[in-house]
């Protein structure tokens, strides 16, 4: 799917969202104010659609960086995403190193944390419910759940990397 696709499709969904908001809050306001409700909708719908576009345009773009972190491992891949922590979408970097996870938080969340997972201890990868969700299940049980722009490229380098060792 090329990127125009991806917003198109972004687009689509918040502001089908946005619609069916406004139509709820036509329903509240009453559905003889018919006139209201249609604008209510058209503001609710774009208002959310824009909104929705610019966070994610902010929050997935490639994080540009030299090719060493700082304990000197090269990177594979580096892409800005959201983990889910304690029921908040942390905003952050995930890193692929050769040997690890890694995912490195913005100041400006809540549960500010880094956190690192060992390729070794990885069981199994899956995408989430969410359309870009991709899920990392360790062997001692806990699922790691990020929101980012290509999944499939994710899943296939980890993979990859985890069967060449």
């Amino acid at each position: 799917m090329t990127k125009a696709k991806k917003l198109l499709y972004i687009y689509g969904t918040f502001l089908v969202a946005g619609v069916l908001i406004g139509a709820i809050a036509m329903l509240i306001f009453g559905p003889n104010k018919i006139p209201n409700g249609v604008i209510i909708i058209s503001i609710f719908g774009t208002v959310l659609a824009l909104t929705g576009l610019s966070i994610m345009a902010f929050n997935s773009r490639k994080v540009k960086m030299s090719n060493e972190d700082v304990s000197g491992k090269e990177i594979v891949l580096c892409i800005g995403c959201h983990h889910l922590k304690k029921g908040e979408f942390v905003t952050g970097t995930l890193y692929l190193l050769a040997d690890k996870l890694l995912f490195q938080s913005y100041g400006f969340n809540i549960y500010n944390h880094r956190l690192e997972i060992n390729l070794r201890q990885i069981s199994k990868i899956r995408f989430g419910l969410l359309p870009y969700g991709l899920n990392v299940q360790t062997i001692d049980g806990k699922c790691e759940r990020f929101i980012l722009w290509g999944r499939k490229a994710w899943k296939r380098e980890i993979e990859k990397i985890i069967h060449t060792k």
